[in-house]
């Protein structure tokens, strides 16, 4: 979860993901539908602020047709309820890494590092989509050092 967390984090800066449980800050499906648009642009619905229970589980549903659109298999999916009612955590954690790992594949995975700099935030690699090689802790990099290594 604290990988995931710090992958969100570096993807999203502008995203408020709270001090609470992920799960908790996720349920409105907001982030997540943020997160597939930051990833591949336009692949989700843009998703409703609205508090209407309805709503969040409409943007949950958007965003895991979405994702299925971008390459996450069936058995890699959760059901709304999974998410929503936190009903299964562990995989929802499992289809986030999914994601990433296939955000790592496509031919555009670079952008998402292209920004003026990012902060690693692990020692041997940083939390993003393309798994940028990093010697130190919490070192901020210039994207031009980013090396975007397929691993």
């Amino acid at each position: 979860e604290a990988v995931l967390h710090g992958w969100l984090k570096h993807v999203l800066p502008e995203a408020d993901l709270g001090d609470g449980p992920l799960l908790e800050t996720l349920k409105s499906g907001v982030i997540i539908c943020d997160l597939l648009n930051a990833l591949s642009p336009g692949s989700c619905p843009k998703p409703s602020a609205s508090k209407v229970s309805f709503k969040q589980q409409e943007n949950i549903n958007n965003y895991l047709k979405s994702a299925m659109k971008l390459g996450v298999k069936p058995f890699e999916q959760f059901e709304v309820a999974d998410l929503y009612d936190a009903r299964n955590a562990d995989v929802v954690w499992k289809h986030l890494s999914a994601v990433r790992r296939i955000i790592h594949s496509l031919p555009h995975h670079a952008t998402v590092c292209n920004a003026t700099t990012h902060t690693a935030i692990r020692q041997t690699a940083c939390a993003c989509a393309c798994a940028c090689a990093h010697t130190t802790a919490r070192t901020t990099i210039r994207a031009a050092t980013c090396t975007a290594a397929r691993t």
